[in-house]
């Protein structure tokens, strides 16, 4: 069944936004985990760029961001349980809702999963940042 509407909108909005964080932090290696799970989604591609040897960036308000993105589709999933729950729903109708719910549950899986790799990238950060500087003073 194809992704309803609704779902392409809000992974279009989530897209652009997706985008600018990638654009904002300039890191490869924060583009390549946003890449790695945008890919899942089976929508359309990332295109920002990233062009910085960057090493710093603020993961929790990036994770903020991804908790939002999480919290619109629940707002969502949320108003289709509701109708879902009307008694007078036809039967296609609820087939549609229902492979929509999967397909929230599904996206919101991913961005948890996108927030555990913004964490690994950060980590990845702090122990290039702590060669770094035990290499600075090791030559002083």
């Amino acid at each position: 069944m194809a992704r309803e509407q609704i779902v392409k909108q809000i992974l279009n909005k989530h897209q652009v936004e997706a985008n600018e964080i990638i654009t904002e932090t300039g890191s490869n290696l924060l583009k390549q985990a946003f890449a790695k799970k945008w890919n899942k989604l089976n929508h359309t591609s990332l295109t920002a760029n990233a062009n910085k040897d960057t090493i710093t960036f603020d993961a929790e308000e990036i994770k903020g961001k991804i908790n939002s993105w999480i919290e619109h589709l629940e707002d969502c999933r949320d108003d289709v349980i509701k109708k879902y729950m009307k008694v007078d729903v036809p039967f296609e109708e609820r087939n549609k809702m229902s492979f929509m719910i999967d397909d929230i549950d599904y996206i919101q899986q991913v961005y948890r999963e996108l927030k555990a790799e913004v964490d690994e990238v950060e980590m990845e950060f702090e122990n290039i940042q702590s060669v770094y500087t035990a290499h600075l003073c090791a030559k002083h």
